[in-house]
C-alpha cells in the first residue's frame, strides 16, 4: 500500500527495515518503489486534470458583463415610468457594487496552492529519482567489485590447479623423483 500522498515514503519495506545496511534491492523493494511511483503519478495527473477543469474566470466575467449590458440596453428601451427607472438605477448601482474579487482571489489562491503542490511533487519525484539512481550506482559498483573478487579467486584456484597438474606430470614422467 503506497504511503504517498498521505505521507512521504522513507525507503523502508517489509524486507528492508534498516536503511544503513548496504545490500542490493530485492523484489519487495522494487514492488514498493513501483507502487510509490504509480501513486505519485496518479496524484500528479489528477492535479493536472483539476487544473484543466477549473473555469476560465475572465471569460465568465466578460460574458456576465455582456449580458448585463444587453439587459441594461433593453431596460433603457422600455422607457419605464420614473419610479421604476429609479429602481433600475439602484439595481444597476448594486450590480456594480457586487464584488467578484473575493471569488477571484479564492480561485487564484486555489491555483497557487495547486502550483505549490505540483512543485513539491516535482521536487519529491526528482529526489526519489536521484535516490534510485544513487542506489542503482551503488548496486552496480558492488556487483563489479564482487565479480572482480570472484575473478581473482578463480584465477588463484586455477593457478593452484595448474601447479598441481605440473607437479603430477613431473612425478609421472620421472617416477624416481618421488622417492
Amino acid at each position: 500500500m503506497p504511503h504517498f500522498p498521505k505521507s512521504i515514503w522513507d525507503g523502508r519495506t517489509a524486507t528492508r527495515n534498516d536503511l544503513d545496511a548496504v545490500r542490493p534491492p530485492d523484489h519487495t523493494d522494487w514492488v514498493v518503489l513501483l507502487g510509490e511511483l504509480r501513486s505519485m503519478q496518479g496524484y500528479i495527473l489528477s492535479l493536472a486534470g483539476n487544473m484543466e477543469a477549473m473555469p476560465d474566470l475572465n471569460k465568465e466575467i466578460t460574458e456576465a458583463k455582456t449580458k448585463l449590458n444587453v439587459l441594461l440596453a433593453e431596460l433603457e428601451r422600455l422607457a419605464p415610468p420614473a419610479d421604476l427607472h429609479g429602481l433600475v438605477a439602484d439595481l444597476q448601482r448594486e450590480l456594480e457594487d457586487v464584488d467578484v474579487r473575493v471569488e477571484h482571489e479564492r480561485l487564484k489562491s486555489g491555483v497557487k496552492k495547486l502550483f505549490l503542490r505540483t512543485r513539491f511533487l516535482e521536487k519529491a519525484y526528482k529526489d526519489l529519482k536521484e535516490t534510485v539512481y544513487y542506489q542503482l550506482e551503488v548496486l552496480a559498483n558492488s556487483t563489479r567489485n564482487q565479480i572482480a573478487d570472484l575473478e581473482r579467486k578463480n584465477e588463484a584456484r586455477h593457478q593452484a590447479v595448474r601447479n598441481d597438474i605440473a607437479e603430477l606430470q613431473d612425478i609421472l614422467q620421472n617416477p624416481d623423483l618421488g622417492d
